[in-house]
C-alpha cells in the first residue's frame, strides 16, 4: 500500500490482505490502524492520511515491476559497483612527530593528517607505491626533501 500524509510525505508498507481490510475499517471510521510488518511495529492515523493506494496482483504498478528485464538488473548492479567506495592503503610517515603507519583511507587524495599531530602529509607520487603489511600502498609524508 502507498499513503501520502497530508504533509505531502509519500510512504510505502506491505501489508497482507487481512491487514489491508483493516486498514480501510480504519480508516473508514478515522481510527489509529497499528499492526506487524515483519518484526516491528506500524501504526498510521488515518486522519494524517491524504489518501492512499493498494497494490494488489491486479494493480498496474504490480504488472510495471513484473516487466523488468534481467539486462537492466544486470545494468543497475554494474552501476552500484562503479559508485561502491573503494579504499587505499596508505603508509604515512610523520617527520614532525616521528609517527610510522599504515591505514586505509577512503579515496586517493593529494593530502591527509597525521593522527597523531594532525599535521598535513602529502601523497609522495613520484615514489609510486610501495610494499606495505597491507600490500601495496601509497606513500604520504610531510618531509619537504621528498616534496619536489
Amino acid at each position: 500500500m502507498t499513503y501520502t500524509l497530508n504533509s505531502g510525505i509519500k510512504g510505502t508498507v506491505n501489508l497482507s490482505l487481512v491487514q489491508i481490510k483493516e486498514w480501510i475499517d480504519c480508516f473508514k471510521i478515522g481510527t489509529r490502524f497499528v499492526t506487524y510488518v515483519g518484526d516491528e511495529h506500524f501504526g498510521l492515523n488515518p486522519n494524517c492520511v491524504a489518501d492512499y493506494k493498494v497494490h494488489n496482483v491486479y494493480s498496474e504498478q504490480r504488472r510495471q515491476l513484473e516487466v523488468i528485464q534481467p539486462k537492466e538488473i544486470l545494468e543497475s548492479k554494474e552501476l552500484l559497483e562503479a559508485y561502491e567506495v573503494k579504499q587505499i592503503v596508505a603508509r604515512v610517515e610523520c617527520k614532525k612527530c616521528s609517527t610510522q603507519y599504515t591505514t586505509d583511507l577512503i579515496y586517493k587524495m593529494p593530502e591527509t593528517i597525521c593522527t597523531k599531530c594532525k599535521s598535513k602529509v602529502y601523497l609522495q607520487e613520484q615514489l609510486g607505491m610501495i610494499n606495505t603489511n597491507k600490500g601495496k600502498a601509497y606513500y604520504y609524508s610531510n618531509n619537504e626533501e621528498e616534496q619536489s
